[in-house]
Formats: C-alpha cells, sequence, structure tokens
C-alpha cells in the first residue's frame, strides 16, 4: 500500500485475516481468518451506497449502518493503524465459527475476546440469548448454494416426491417447491465428510449415499454407505435406514440399486477399488472383491437373466452371492479409466472384460447405466454413446461435444417403451 492512500479499517477477527473474496456482484466480502472464524460483510461504495439496488434496502439498521461507513471513510496515516483497528465501521451480515480446540482456564482468562463474539452477543444471536459473557454462537441451516459436481458424475436423481436430489460437501440436498411456487430446501445430515456418490432406488422415495473418510492420524478409515428415506428424513441424532461399513477404505466413489431395489453394489477408492454387493435392508456385506488398480467411474447391476425351459435362471451359479437358496443370481458392470468389466456372482465375482471391437475406441468411460431392454449404456470421454450387447460393443453414437457424464433411464409403465437421458460437459 502507498504511504497515505486512502483506506478503511474494520475490526473483526480475532487473529490474522488469511483469506478475502468478493462475491460477483461486489455486495459482499468473505474473509477467513487464523482465529478459526469466517465472516460475511456488506459491501458499499466510496459514497456508502449498494454498487447495485436491492428491494427492501431503506430499512433503519441498514440506513444507520450506511451512515457510520460514511462517517468511517477518511485518511489514516500509517502510524494510527493500530489504534484505528478497534473502530469498526460495519457489522458483518453473517458469523460462523469452526472448533479450534479450548484453551486452558489460564489462557482463556489471559485472553481478550474476539470481537465478533462480542457484536453476536450485543445483537442477540448467540444461543441462550443476550445475558452472559460465555454464550456461544448457534446458526441454523437455511440455503446450500453449489454441488459436487467437478470431480463426481452421475449424483443427481428426482425422488418420488418431485424434488431435485444431489450431494454438496457433506450433505445431500433436496430442492423442492411449495403450491406457490416458492423453492425449498431439506437436508440429509448423517455424512461426517464429503459426500461422493447417490443412488435412487427403483422407487425413488429410498436412497443410498457413500462418502469420503481419508486417512487421519496415520490410520486408515472405513468409509460409510448410508441409506435413508427422504420422505422421512431423520432428524439430529436419529439412525438412517441402513449403516454399510467396514469395506471400502479412504472413500465410497461408485454405488447403485439392483432392479427389485434389494440390493446395492458400491466401489471404493482403495488400491484395488474393491466392489462389494449389499443386502442393505440386513445390513449385511454379501461379496467383496477386488475389481482393478484403474479408477472405477460408475457400477450397475445387469437385469437378470431370462429363466430356461426348466424354470431356473439360465447361467445360475451355486454359490450366487446372495445367500438364497432360490434368489437371483447377481450380475454387475463396473466402468472406469479404460475398462468395462461384467462381473457375475459365484464364489466372488467373476469378471470378464468388453470386447471394444473394431469399431470402438479404447478410452475412460465415465458413466453406465442399464437400459430397460438389458443393453448397457456407457459415456465415453469423447462424448460418445457405446451401447453393449452382451460383453460385445454393438453400437457407438455420437452424442455430446464433450465428456458425456451421465446416463438416466426413464420409468415407464408396464407395455410403454422406455427412453433414456444424457447429460455431458458440454453443458447439455
Amino acid at each position: 500500500r502507498h504511504a497515505g492512500a486512502g483506506h478503511r479499517l474494520y475490526g473483526g477477527h480475532g487473529a490474522a485475516v488469511s483469506g478475502v473474496g468478493f462475491s460477483w456482484d461486489d455486495r459482499f466480502v468473505a474473509t477467513i481468518g487464523a482465529d478459526g472464524v469466517c465472516l460475511v460483510w456488506r459491501h458499499w461504495n466510496e459514497r456508502g451506497e449498494r454498487e447495485l439496488s436491492e428491494c427492501d434496502s431503506d430499512a433503519e439498521e441498514e440506513t444507520a449502518a450506511r451512515q457510520r461507513h460514511r462517517e468511517s471513510v477518511r485518511e489514516q496515516p500509517k502510524a494510527q493503524k493500530a489504534d484505528a483497528a478497534d473502530a469498526t465501521a460495519t457489522a458483518p451480515l453473517l458469523r460462523s465459527a469452526s472448533s479450534v480446540g479450548a484453551l486452558g482456564a489460564a489462557g482463556e482468562s489471559e485472553r481478550a475476546e474476539e470481537p465478533w463474539r462480542t457484536t453476536i452477543r450485543e445483537a442477540g444471536l448467540a444461543g441462550g440469548g443476550g445475558g452472559g459473557g460465555g454464550a456461544a454462537p448457534s446458526a441454523r441451516l437455511v440455503w446450500v448454494h453449489g454441488y459436487r459436481g467437478h470431480d463426481c458424475v452421475q449424483n443427481v436423481h428426482l425422488s418420488a416426491a418431485g424434488e431435485a436430489v444431489y450431494p454438496a460437501a457433506a450433505l445431500v440436498v433436496l430442492v423442492g417447491a411449495t403450491d406457490s411456487g416458492k423453492r425449498t430446501q431439506r437436508f440429509f445430515r448423517g455424512h461426517t465428510d464429503d459426500v461422493l456418490c447417490l443412488a435412487a432406488h427403483p422407487e425413488r422415495r429410498i436412497f443410498a449415499s457413500g462418502q469420503k473418510a481419508f486417512v487421519r492420524g496415520g490410520h486408515s478409515r472405513s468409509a460409510p454407505l448410508l441409506v435413508w428415506d427422504s420422505t422421512a428424513l431423520p432428524a439430529a441424532g436419529e439412525a438412517p435406514l441402513a449403516t454399510l461399513t467396514g469395506v471400502h477404505e479412504s472413500a465410497v466413489t461408485s454405488v447403485a440399486f439392483s432392479a427389485d431395489g434389494g440390493r446395492l453394489v458400491s466401489a471404493g477408492l482403495d488400491a484395488m477399488h474393491t466392489v462389494a454387493l449389499w443386502d442393505w435392508q440386513k445390513g449385511e456385506c454379501l461379496l467383496r472383491t477386488a475389481s482393478s488398480p484403474r479408477a472405477v467411474r460408475g457400477v450397475g447391476f445387469l437385469l437378470p437373466r431370462a429363466p430356461t425351459d426348466d424354470g431356473a435362471d439360465g447361467g445360475a451359479a451355486a454359490g450366487d452371492a446372495t445367500g438364497g437358496g432360490g434368489s437371483a443370481e447377481a450380475r454387475v458392470v463396473v466402468c472406469g479409466e479404460k475398462e468395462l468389466r461384467f462381473g457375475t456372482a459365484c464364489q466372488g465375482l467373476r469378471w470378464r472384460k468388453a470386447v471394444f471391437g473394431a469399431q470402438g475406441e479404447l478410452q475412460t468411460l465415465p458413466c453406465v447405466a442399464v437400459n430397460s431392454d438389458g443393453r448397457v449404456l456407457t459415456g465415453t470421454r469423447r462424448g460418445e454413446l457405446y451401447v453393449w450387447q452382451g460383453c460385445r460393443l454393438w453400437r457407438r453414437l455420437p452424442a455430446h461435444e464433450d465428456a458425456l457424464q451421465a446416463v438416466s433411464i426413464a420409468h415407464a409403465k408396464e407395455g410403454e417403451t422406455a427412453g433414456f437421458a444424457t447429460g455431458g460437459a458440454d453443458g447439455v
């Protein structure tokens, strides 16, 4: 900063400010401090006015804050910087503190209270009312902006109630609308870390979501897979329908329901990208096996084989992974980095690699889905749609100008022809 340059000083953090960022319209400024606090400030221009007009912006408290801002605009010598740090021109609108660690009794008595705590208490925002010096701030989650899409695919679904369901950080967000058209959000809060994958039950009422759980303290941790009901989200402290854990290390990266909704297939982020079959209603892992050292991008269940003339499932294996005497054979498909694998449950998963043939190009397949006719659909890194008949490539269809990252099968009534939709990195 040049000597004698005009500036303003605001107090709020109890330690050094480590990060500053403006909103897209210059109306707000967010700051991060070494005290573990994030502050969001309202921003006015040099004349004490908002850069953009807003509805209902002439409230008394905002008028008073604007007046304080005008009075605070002044030239301050560099030598007065320390004294001016205590003079605040305007208070932050939103303040949230992370757990920084408890201070000892002696240290707490010697350390001055952070300015943001004083402001919150005086404004009556602290939990338990305005009295008392030790009241901790409390906040209620109202709205979530953003979506986990930069490194995850095939993780947006539509519930039976018409809500859009998708992950954001450690939450799963359900966006709907009231009768008047006002948008609403609900949240599934059962996860403890970022949610990386999401699958919908065929009835679209129950969902399964997997999270990451990377190594902490030098010890490997198991990443949980949670199954929950979107019509009755569990409250804080309540358990979901099922918690499936003990198999995947580091993270659960892909998950899918079977056609009847009774089983789940999931893939993890360990060295061999373990694939597991689950009976989620019993909370049991039916089978787990290594897949490949190459990254797994998507998983799915193949449709059950048509019964033969004698009434048995064609090609059923004696070592069926479901463990049930008369249950259908479990067959899965896994796509990923330059490969597509088909697995059949028989004392483990017996893998068969897909045959790309002369018309196909060996490339990364970001997503996979099983069509209503039993054919497998995969998106490609080059934006094409590959249609598979058995283990062989049947058709190669141009679709997108960039990577094809999602395939969604339509839910058709009996006797009707079902279609499917695709989404790509080209925004189409």
